[in-house]
């Protein structure tokens, strides 16, 4: 089942993907099709995923967060729920860093995080399915903000989880966060390399009152 959002004005996506019979992504071929971050939960026995070309078990019951520039596929895509969304419809780049696109879990210390839910945690996440399911269906003026707020609640649960595991406050606070705002500054440079300009911006993250002119390394 596919529950999906999409607000034309703004270009905002929002999708819920349940068992689908395939999910993949290629991000060098499929350059036309929306750059999602990514949230997938295996609901049911370990199985294979390739990110970027390389081979992991995905554990039974864990919780997956991919980045929006990589390539993915799915050994089982039924057993799985997966949420996707772009910056356009929600991004923490002006918000809160720990929970959003360049938070924690999407830019966290280790490549790929693996979140496991123990029974409680899992029955609390398919009731957040059940909310969003609900709210999907709906057609009222404020489904967008509700939509929202749902996928708010949703990454602020996983990265709590994901700290208890991987959280080193100081290592998260350097390292990570100026690698984050490089990349994410890079991406933004790209766009406005093609329009034909090159953009120069403050990287916060990185060092106070400090304007840098990004060329991202794959150019």
């Amino acid at each position: 089942m596919n529950y999906s959002y999409y607000q034309k004005e703004s270009d905002a996506r929002l999708e819920m993907l349940i068992k689908e019979p395939e999910i993949k992504r290629n991000h060098y071929t499929q350059k036309d099709s929306p750059d999602y971050y990514t949230i997938a939960w295996n609901t049911g026995a370990d199985q294979q995923v390739m990110i970027d070309e390389v081979q992991y078990v995905f554990p039974a019951n864990t919780l997956l967060p991919i980045m929006m520039n990589q390539s993915y596929r799915f050994e089982v895509a039924d057993s799985l729920i997966v949420w996707q969304f772009n910056k356009e419809f929600y991004c923490i780049v002006n918000h809160d860093a720990e929970v959003g696109c360049l938070g924690f879990i999407f830019y966290g210390p280790v490549p790929v995080m693996w979140i496991p839910l123990d029974q409680h945690e899992s029955e609390n996440m398919h009731r957040l399915v059940e909310m969003f399911a609900e709210e999907f269906e709906l057609n009222e003026d404020i489904k967008t903000d509700m939509l929202r707020m749902l996928l708010v609640r949703l990454i602020i649960k996983i990265t709590r989880l994901a700290k208890k595991q991987y959280w080193d406050e100081n290592a998260w606070r350097t390292e990570i966060s100026a690698a984050a705002a490089v990349s994410f500054s890079g991406r933004n440079a790209l766009q406005k390399r093609k329009a034909g300009t090159v953009l120069c911006r403050p990287v916060e993250q990185i060092t106070q009152n400090t304007f840098q002119c990004i060329r991202p390394v794959w150019l």
